[in-house]
C-alpha cells in the first residue's frame, strides 16, 4: 500500500503530534528523537528537516496550549461584559484543562526544566495573564492577587479531575464567577 505523501505543514503537524505523546508517556528527559520519528512514522533525519532539536519540539508542543490560546479567549472576549468576560474565559480554560490534562501535567513536571533552558516559566506568564486580565475587569488591585488564586486554583483542579460535560463545567463556572463577583462588591 502506497503511502500519502504529507504536505510540510501536515508533516510538521503529524511530528508534533507525535512528540506531544511521547513527550506525556516519558517525560522531557526520557524521551528521544529516534522514539518520536518512530511515532511518527518517519525516520529520524526526516524529524530533524523539521525540528532542529526536542527541546525546540518540546517547546512547540507546550506553548501554544497554555499561552496563545488564553491570549485569544481574552480578545473574543473584549466586547462581552465583566460576568460574561469571565464566564467565558473560566469556561474556555477548563474545557482546556479538561482536553489537555496530560500535556499541561507534563508542563508542570517539566517547570525545572523549563526554567533551566532559559525559558521564562510558562506558569508564571500563564499567571501574570490572568492579574491582567482580572485588571482590564477592573477588579481592584488589592483584589487581583486573591482573585487569581481563586481563578487559577478552579482551572487546575481540572487538571486532576477533567471534565468534558460541558453543562456541568458551565454550571460550575456560574458558581464561581458568582463568589468572585459577589467578593468584589462586598465591603471588606
Amino acid at each position: 500500500m502506497e503511502r500519502k505523501r504529507l504536505t510540510k505543514a501536515e508533516r510538521r503537524e503529524q511530528i508534533l503530534k507525535a512528540a506531544e505523546t511521547v513527550f506525556v508517556k516519558k517525560g522531557y528527559n526520557g524521551s528521544t528523537t529516534l522514539e518520536i520519528a518512530k511515532e511518527a512514522d518517519i525516520s529520524e533525519v526526516t524529524l530533524f528537516r523539521y525540528f532542529s532539536s526536542k527541546q525546540e519540539m518540546f517547546l512547540e508542543v507546550i506553548e501554544p496550549i497554555l499561552l496563545k490560546t488564553l491570549e485569544e479567549n481574552i480578545n473574543t472576549a473584549r466586547s462581552f461584559g465583566i460576568k460574561e468576560k469571565l464566564e467565558f474565559i473560566l469556561t474556555e480554560r477548563i474545557l482546556l484543562v479538561s482536553k489537555n490534562n496530560q500535556i499541561l501535567s507534563l508542563i508542570l513536571k517539566e517547570r525545572t526544566f523549563l526554567q533551566e533552558l532559559g525559558k521564562e516559566d510558562l506558569v508564571m506568564q500563564f499567571w501574570q495573564l490572568f492579574k491582567r486580565f482580572l485588571l482590564v475587569l477592573e477588579i481592584p488591585q488589592e483584589a487581583i492577587e486573591i482573585n487569581t488564586r481563586i481563578l487559577m486554583g478552579s482551572i487546575l483542579s481540572f487538571l486532576y479531575q477533567p471534565e468534558n460535560d460541558v453543562l456541568k463545567i458551565k454550571n460550575y463556572v456560574k458558581e464561581i464567577v458568582s463568589i468572585i463577583i459577589n467578593y468584589n462588591r462586598s465591603d471588606k
